[in-house]
């Protein structure tokens, strides 16, 4: 049954799994890093990766095979905004506002690599913020 297929990967599967993202500016594209961790905090694995327009990093979906993240149309990243934030003076939600210009998709990462090839993917969707 699906009850059983769900507990069997409950007890194969068991991660903790988090990430960081450091927003992009000027010629520095962002970097998202994914670690996977075991019940006994041993780290399993780190994956990082530069996607450009990826600035902001909320909530993502932990598939068997896959991390799906969502680049939202609304979070610019600058270095202003940023500073603004970091000192207090602005939340992030102060920030957020709608920008026609940037593309609203999903980033579809694989959880495990082959042969080197990081097999990012990458689907448009009308604009939305996923929170």
């Amino acid at each position: 049954s699906s009850y059983q297929h769900l507990l069997v990967f409950r007890l194969n599967f068991q991660r903790l799994v988090c990430l960081s993202l450091r927003p992009g500016f000027s010629q520095i594209k962002p970097s998202l890093a994914v670690y996977e961790f075991s019940c006994s905090w041993q780290l399993c694995q780190k994956q990082i990766h530069h996607i450009d327009g990826l600035n902001y990093g909320h909530d993502f979906v932990l598939l068997p095979d896959y991390y799906v993240f969502h680049m939202t149309p609304f979070v610019k990243g600058s270095w202003w905004a940023t500073t603004k934030m970091f000192l207090g003076w602005s939340s992030p939600g102060e920030q957020m506002q709608y920008h026609p210009e940037l593309p609203s998709r999903f980033v579809i990462i694989p959880r495990h690599k082959n042969n080197g090839d990081t097999g990012v993917m990458f689907v448009d969707t009308d604009p939305c913020h996923v929170c």
